[in-house]
């Protein structure tokens, strides 16, 4: 009986412990809060890119800036998604045209035959931004350049094509920075040569009503209907000759700071045509025989 009392007691004595300490616990869980904040914008960082909400910036590799031949094919060799570029430029995988800018300024063409892509420190993608700098453009591609307190470089280029035709492009691009001025002087020639052998052209005229035009009895082409006889016309082409050259010269001052950017550009183009031969065989072979050649 004695033992008994004495553990009941040693309970009695332990229980108020074990209350007051599931009372400090309870109450720690109820004072416990959780701090929050509005974040204005997600930035996702990766290696070579970083997305925000208004735009995605791309970092070129110090590899595709060296063995690029211009800015454009540095976009190539990037492979930035959703842009494609071609001999006319720069468009989204749909074929919408992009618009490029330099800094903020529209791209001239001597630009993007010109500038070195070294300078390039990143490139950004914008859908529909509202900076007024970018002119209202849907889709655009802005590139970032570095910054010289003064100095320049020049830069000779030359570009070839063939496969049917031979498309030589080279020219002298110059530039110089002084503080918020910057000159860029370009000079350019495309050269087009283009010969062509063995095209062949067949037409066939009728049957038809025989017509007059200019008092010549003709037959209206691809007719049907009632006199007049078919007329096969077969243009051969032997030999061509095309030669164009197209030099040009550029002259441009930018003065350019966050909230001011002038600009004057003074240029002249010139084309000249050498040479637009054309040598071939024309015939004319009517339901009846041959009918005249040329």
């Amino acid at each position: 009986m004695k033992t008994i009392l004495l553990a009941a007691a040693l309970i009695c004595a332990a229980s108020p412990s074990h209350a007051q300490t599931l009372t400090a616990d309870s109450a720690a869980v109820s004072t416990d809060t959780l701090a929050t904040q509005h974040l204005q914008e997600v930035v996702v960082v990766a290696d070579n890119a970083k997305v925000s909400a208004t735009k995605t910036s791309f970092l070129p590799t110090t590899k595709q800036r060296n063995s690029a031949s211009g800015i454009v094919a540095l976009l190539e060799s990037m492979a930035i998604p959703g842009l494609r570029t071609n001999d006319d430029g720069v468009t989204t995988v749909s074929g919408e045209s992009v618009a490029l800018f330099i800094d903020f300024q529209p791209a001239t063409s001597e630009d993007l035959k010109g500038l070195n892509p070294r300078d390039v420190k990143r490139v950004e993608v914008l859908e529909s931004p509202s900076d007024p700098r970018f002119r209202g453009e849907r889709h655009v591609v802005n590139y970032v350049m570095q910054k010289y307190e003064y100095g320049g470089y020049t830069r000779l280029y030359n570009n070839e094509r063939f496969g049917g035709q031979f498309l030589s492009g080279n020219g002298l691009y110059s530039k110089f920075t002084y503080k918020k001025m910057n000159f860029d002087l370009s000079l350019h020639n495309d050269h087009y040569d283009y010969n062509h052998r063995g095209s062949n052209v067949t037409e066939t005229f009728g049957p038809s009503p025989t017509i007059n035009i200019r008092g010549i009895p003709t037959p209206s082409p691809k007719g049907e209907g009632r006199g007049g006889a078919s007329i096969l016309r077969n243009q051969r082409t032997t030999a061509a000759d095309f030669k164009r050259n197209s030099p040009s010269v550029s002259l441009r001052a930018l003065y350019s700071t966050e909230k001011v950017q002038l600009s004057h550009i003074l240029s002249f183009a010139y084309s000249r045509t050498p040479h637009n031969d054309t040598q071939g065989e024309l015939s004319y072979v009517t339901s009846n025989g041959p009918y005249t050649s040329a």
